[in-house]
């Protein structure tokens, strides 16, 4: 609820008119602010069980191992982005207060996108990293098609076990919102999806391997932490 509702509702229920940076200055004064939820996937017990099963198999690993981990995922990019926003009112450090988050039901959705991603990107990848290899995807129903299962069996690809809605386990989320801000500060910003690709691909070379790297290397503290919210939602 924004401001300008709580300035209206304020009027309907005693009569008062004030301005709406007024019910702003209150609110601030009493240490609320307007702060967009966190989303996150909807968890029942069983995948909570899950996460917590899987970060107590992977939290010794050592970064090695994760290193031989090719972490996927899908994200949109637009060129208008939507600007409908939910705000709610919250004091700071209360971001993952399980009353201030957002949850949402993930699909699938999309195409098989064998000859799209697979074969030049993931094979290659494979080869070069050898036995150890293993490609990481979120579950969803695209990734599961049985021409993906065919194609991954023929080359011996090794898929790891991940549990069900966990994208807050996913380094590469990290890397999306970084992708994000990058294109969202350039200027001119982007018009046309011809441009919006292009601004896409250049700002993905930008972003320094020591992000990369630092995200590879924070992979145990997640499955630490995981542990410690005994597998529910997990702060950024």
């Amino acid at each position: 609820m924004n401001a300008t509702l709580l300035q209206e509702h304020l009027h309907s229920a005693t009569g008062t008119t004030v301005s709406t940076q007024t019910v702003r200055n209150r609110l601030h004064g009493v240490g609320l602010y307007a702060r967009q939820p966190m989303v996150c996937v909807r968890l029942t017990s069983r995948h909570r069980h899950d996460r917590r099963e899987w970060a107590t198999e992977h939290m010794n690993w050592r970064r090695n191992e994760w290193s031989n981990v090719l972490f996927s995922d899908e994200s949109c990019f637009s060129v208008h982005p939507d600007n409908r926003r939910i705000f709610i009112w919250r004091d700071r450090g209360s971001r993952n207060n399980p009353a201030f988050v957002h949850e949402s039901v993930r699909f699938g959705g999309g195409g098989v996108l064998v000859d799209e991603i697979l074969r030049p990107i993931v094979v290659p990848y494979a080869e070069a990293i050898g036995d150890d290899f293993i490609l990481m995807d979120d579950n969803c129903r695209p990734h599961r098609a049985n021409l993906v299962e065919d194609f991954l069996f023929k080359e011996r690809i090794v898929r790891m076990e991940w549990p069900a809605c966990s994208p807050d386990m996913n380094p590469i989320e990290h890397v999306w919102d970084a992708l994000r801000r990058r294109v969202a500060g350039r200027q001119p910003p982007p018009q046309t999806l011809q441009e919006l690709e292009r601004a896409l691909l250049e700002e993905w070379d930008r972003i320094p391997h020591l992000v990369i790297n630092s995200l590879i290397d924070s992979m145990p503290q997640r499955c630490s932490t995981l542990l410690a919210v005994r597998g529910n939602h997990t702060p950024d």
